[in-house]
């Protein structure tokens, strides 16, 4: 009867599961970029006229217009532009493994910089017609879920595949001069500049890196003072000097000394 009696109050104090907190913030940083996208195209919106003053220039930069840097690779040149460049940066963007939205913004911060700055030192065609557009960003993106994926046994073959064919298809673009199946566009994306999208591929690559190592090795050195604070707290536990001997301390204290870690990340042989 007892028994029974505490099954049911169990059946009735069970918790309901909370809601994820990562999932709301994933979410609420879809709405932030659509925001930023139905303000820097306006322009299409109402009058199918895109927001040409606020592309990418560098003379209009120099000239002290510095928000161009940070609206430029939201501006598109058409609805059909906005609407690829668009949902594939959120697709990708939202299929992201990593968690932290900080994180999540560096790496689409680097994909957006790389993504420019090889543009910059590549194409001098930039200063003629600007630059524009997501499709650079969404590049670095994938090239981060591809690395994401070589992280797992079970998806490693996968990210190989997906990364090997993002580099070919934008080594072949640097190669050819135009963009992979460009005359599907019908000429509604504007004038292409193919080193946005090797850029962008460079700069995800390298942000995946240096924020995975970077996270790795705060995680260290966490883990390292967390066990010297554990052996700190045993060894002041186990000196009584009003209770035995120094001497007897001492070989007590030897036979139950905690063993020496080895630094973190160092090699060492069992």
């Amino acid at each position: 009867m007892s028994s029974l009696t505490t099954t049911v109050e169990a059946g009735f104090s069970t918790p309901t599961t909370p809601p994820n907190k990562n999932t709301a913030n994933n979410r609420g940083e879809l709405a932030f970029w659509i925001g930023l996208l139905i303000l820097a195209n306006l322009g299409l919106f109402i009058g199918n006229t895109p927001s040409v003053e606020l592309t990418f220039r560098p003379e209009a930069v120099a000239a002290g217009e510095w928000w161009r840097l940070l609206i430029s690779p939201f501006v598109h040149v058409s609805r059909y532009h906005l609407l690829m460049d668009g949902t594939a940066f959120l697709l990708v963007y939202a299929g992201l493994e990593e968690r932290r939205g900080s994180r999540r913004l560096a790496l689409a911060l680097c994909s957006a910089a790389g993504s420019l700055l090889l543009p910059l030192a590549l194409a001098p065609e930039l200063n003629q017609i600007g630059l524009c557009g997501l499709s650079g960003a969404a590049h670095g993106l994938t090239a981060v879920s591809a690395l994401e994926m070589l992280q797992h046994r079970e998806q490693k073959k996968i990210g190989v595949i997906l990364l090997v064919a993002l580099m070919l298809k934008t080594a072949w673009e640097m190669w050819s001069g135009s963009v992979f199946l460009q005359f599907l566009h019908f000429g509604n994306i504007g004038q292409p500049i193919v080193a946005t999208h090797a850029g962008g591929v460079i700069g995800g690559m390298l942000g995946f890196l240096l924020i995975d190592f970077v996270g790795k090795k705060l995680k260290c050195e966490m883990r390292t003072n967390d066990e010297g604070g554990a052996n700190e707290t045993a060894e002041q536990q186990s000196i009584r000097p009003n209770r035995i001997s120094s001497s007897s301390a001492t070989r007590w204290y030897g036979r139950h000394q905690a063993p020496e870690q080895p630094v973190c990340g160092s090699l060492h042989s069992d």
